[in-house]
């Protein structure tokens, strides 16, 4: 890897959701992540301080005709002996990947 892209970070994830509240029941319940705000139609989601996820509530949102949308977003998670990935689906269909730290 380039040195200059290790220390490479990415924003967060922004989501258009059908269903504003199940979506942010799905992140708080299932991965354990919190509300770090909430405006309008709006949640922002994440950890530590630190939003990971925001969605965005629009009751006709689906993917666009021929498009492919997203495949997934990815979060890397500490390092923990024996720990290996995880694939999950969210409420909408949208992929998520939970890696543990140096997990390739």
């Amino acid at each position: 890897m380039h040195t200059h892209l290790a220390s490479l970070r990415l924003g967060a994830v922004h989501l258009r959701v059908a269903d504003l509240d199940a979506q942010a029941d799905f992140y708080c319940r299932v991965l354990g992540l919190s509300v770090v705000y909430q405006k309008d139609e709006r949640i922002a989601i994440g950890g530590d301080n630190q939003i990971l996820i925001v969605l965005k509530g629009q009751k006709d949102a689906r993917p666009a005709l021929g498009t492919t949308g997203l495949f997934h977003a990815a979060f890397q998670l500490p390092a923990r002996a024996n720990a290996d990935g995880l694939r999950l689906v969210d409420n909408s269909g949208n992929g998520i990947a939970l890696l543990a730290a140096g997990h390739n």
